[in-house]
């Protein structure tokens, strides 16, 4: 019950997506909404199993997201940081509107996906983040393999 739950809800936010693709703004606002690829369906395309950059699994929940293509490398990728959250950007999405940038109830965005399992739970699911409250740098893709590990030997 709860996964089908969660597929409604990420089938809802979809839907709320009015997409506009644009290479000459530059949006004030994230859009955020959350995924898992454990749920399948539109949440990935064809193999489950691997986002854009790595292979998936559980300990990825909760600090990586789907970003605009752009943003991502195979040496490095992008961090974005939501009100002082850091997010790993280590997928992008399948539909090309979402790939940069996109237009939501009115409002041109880059739209951040993180990845949470369940999406249900993610507790600013659907929210409009103003630029003075999130950031991007860079993150090494060896770093980013480090605290992969960490977290696969803690247990989450």
């Amino acid at each position: 019950m709860i996964r089908l739950r969660a597929v409604l809800v990420t089938a809802l936010a979809l839907l709320t997506v009015c997409v506009y693709p644009t290479a000459d703004v530059d949006p004030e606002f994230l859009y955020l909404t959350a995924y898992s690829w454990e749920l399948g369906g539109i949440n990935c395309d064809h193999d489950c199993g691997y986002t854009a950059l790595v292979e998936t699994g559980p300990e990825l929940f909760g600090w990586t997201a789907a970003c605009p293509t752009a943003w991502l490398g195979h040496i490095s990728t992008t961090t974005v940081t939501i009100w002082g959250q850091e997010y790993v950007c280590i997928d992008s999405f399948g539909h090309p509107y979402n790939q940069m940038v996109t237009m939501v109830k009115g409002e041109y965005v880059y739209r951040i996906d993180v990845a949470f399992d369940p999406p249900i739970d993610f507790p600013w699911n659907n929210e409009f983040v103003p630029r003075e409250d999130w950031s991007t740098g860079r993150m090494w893709m060896s770093d980013f393999n480090v605290i992969r590990q960490q977290k696969r030997e803690a247990g989450r």
